[in-house]
């Protein structure tokens, strides 16, 4: 999966200067419209400072690919982690699980932490799974 980049980002990344928030929003809308609808729609329903902790799926297989593409990539996984950050004022650690949860948290929120961990351990990955999602 190739994403779709704009004369100006290849230019920054050839001279290697930073891209900024609006760059990184700019580039996962355009490349992966589904998942960031999909994030922007789930995150308006929350409140992550007095949470701390939301995790959350969708059943739409093509929705959830764009939202693996996402989360695949050290790269965009950290400028969606700033995105994020950005938005909600506060740092926020995004972990993604199979077959198909994207859980977000509160960075120093002790409670929203130990939910991550929970979230992100090996054995909640394998109570996710389940028959009819071994292909997704």
């Amino acid at each position: 999966m190739s994403l779709t980049i704009t004369e100006r980002e290849i230019g920054l990344a050839i001279t290697q200067q930073s891209f900024g928030i609006s760059d990184a929003e700019a580039l996962i809308s355009r490349s992966l419209p589904l998942a960031k609808r999909f994030v922007d729609d789930a995150l308006a329903r929350c409140d992550m400072r007095r949470s701390g902790f939301v995790e959350f799926g969708s059943s739409d297989p093509e929705t959830m690919k764009q939202v693996a593409k996402l989360f695949a990539s050290d790269a965009m996984r950290g400028a969606f982690q700033k995105l994020l950050s950005a938005h909600f004022g506060c740092e926020v650690r995004a972990g993604f699980q199979l077959c198909c949860k994207i859980g977000i948290a509160v960075v120093g929120n002790a409670e929203a932490e130990r939910r991550f961990a929970i979230f992100t351990s090996f054995e909640s990955q394998v109570l996710a799974q389940r028959a009819d999602l071994v292909d997704c």
